[in-house]
């Protein structure tokens, strides 16, 4: 019950719910933190708490707790004013018994927004972990 990770899958979950559904439409797209807004109730609701969360924990996963700061500051001066959006994410995976091997494929496709028809791929950082049948940690060969 007090799992981080739990915790975590739990709120990711409940944005999925909430907030994509608005995100994939288009004419409610908005960056995290928008030029304007018509009502602060609104804009500081599930977009900008939750869903700006989930974006910069992404970049602290990638760039570990010593090099997360300074590349934040880069992030909003590239980045601030433009609509996130939620890119679909495809997973397929396969094991081979015979070999031994897991394979995981991921594909996206990231849908326009107001203002941006075009967006480019998102770098996603992804940890990934395998479980044998009594589920125990299983060691991951380094890439």
């Amino acid at each position: 019950m007090g799992s981080r990770t739990v915790k975590h899958i739990v709120d990711v979950s409940r944005l999925q719910i909430s907030q994509f559904p608005h995100d994939d439409v288009g004419p409610m797209a908005h960056p995290v933190r928008p030029h304007s807004y018509i009502n602060m109730n609104i804009f500081y609701a599930v977009m900008v708490y939750e869903k700006g969360v989930e974006v910069v924990s992404m970049y602290k996963t990638l760039l570990g707790p010593q090099g997360f700061r300074n590349r934040m500051d880069l992030y909003f001066e590239r980045h601030d004013g433009q609509a996130v959006g939620v890119p679909l994410i495809r997973v397929s995976s396969h094991f081979n018994a015979e070999a031994n091997t897991f394979s995981l494929k991921l594909s996206q496709e990231v849908p326009s927004t107001p203002g941006q028809p075009v967006k480019e791929y998102m770098f996603i950082p992804i940890v990934i972990g395998l479980l044998d049948s009594i589920r125990k940690d299983l060691p991951l060969p380094s890439i």
